[in-house]
């Protein structure tokens, strides 16, 4: 349970660090980060620590007791894992893109550098669990054929 709780908040910590560096820049007037991007990482991090704080006091809730998901609440996850690939896929473009301005010397900061290693994190993370799955995938598949 306490890794659940720590991980929540890691997690909210992270969105909550990503909407202050953007809106840093905006107040700086950081002119070379308005990409695209900028408007949707501010906006989306709000979103979705909202999404976290609601998803983790509900749903999680039920996962941890071993209790079904009804269907709502299964579309919730599942949405909500979309949104956040997305956003992890802006935001690392974002700061990719930042990265490769050689003059962009006011979007440089210790949040920015958090976002691009933990998106990358966020990305390795994924794959694992999902090379995991499809390991399991293949064990179910077989065995159920030796039966």
């Amino acid at each position: 349970m306490w890794y659940y709780i720590i991980s929540v908040l890691i997690v909210i910590i992270f969105y909550i660090l990503m909407y202050i560096w953007i809106t840093e820049l905006e107040k700086q007037g950081c002119n070379c980060s308005e990409l695209w991007h900028r408007d949707i990482i501010k906006y989306s991090s709000i979103i979705l620590l909202v999404n976290v704080i609601l998803l983790f006091s509900n749903v999680m809730q039920k996962i941890l007791q071993h209790k079904k998901l009804n269907n709502l609440e299964s579309i919730w996850l599942f949405g909500s894992s979309f949104i956040t690939i997305t956003f992890f896929s802006i935001l690392l473009d974002y700061i990719i893109k930042l990265k490769s301005l050689e003059n962009c010397i006011c979007s440089e900061d210790w949040k920015r550098e958090l976002g691009f290693y933990y998106s990358i994190l966020y990305f390795a993370m994924l794959g694992i669990n999902i090379l995991v799955l499809f390991i399991l995938a293949i064990f179910l598949v077989y065995f159920n054929m030796k039966k």
